[in-house]
């Protein structure tokens, strides 16, 4: 799987971003405060944890909720079933939603709205990493 587009709305400093990403090789590159760090850790929770935190919430009021655009491979074709971008057989289009605090993150299909097991989702290889790491902590 990759990550072909992503839409942000109400995360941090992210609220109401969109990017879109090159199939080979993307980078993200800009000055202090501008989100990278923050864009990062979204992937990271979206991917590998079960929720978002509080500190998360740009608005505690509203969810937070991410749409996530993945391209599969010809072998991954069927680990959604039959949940597919109606114009692009080999793209999924999955809503990431976290209600409240005390929630944890819902996947949906974007144009059917089914529920989709966080398992599947998991399932895309992702390892976080950035320069505010201290690995000396964290031994």
């Amino acid at each position: 799987m990759k990550l072909k587009m992503i839409e942000i709305s109400n995360y941090r400093n992210l609220d109401g971003i969109k990017l879109i990403f090159d199939p080979v090789i993307n980078f993200l590159a800009g000055e202090t405060n501008l989100g990278k760090s923050n864009f990062l850790s979204l992937l990271n929770t979206i991917f590998n944890r079960t929720s978002f935190s509080e500190a998360d919430f740009t608005d505690q009021e509203k969810a937070i909720e991410v749409l996530i655009r993945l391209t599969l491979d010809n072998i991954e074709i069927g680990l959604f079933e039959d949940l597919f971008d109606p114009e692009e057989s080999d793209t999924i289009n999955i809503r990431a939603k976290q209600e409240t605090i005390d929630d944890n993150i819902q996947f949906f299909h974007e144009e059917s709205g089914a529920n989709i097991p966080a398992s599947s989702v998991k399932c895309l290889n992702f390892v976080y990493y950035d320069s505010l790491r201290n690995p000396a902590s964290e031994l």
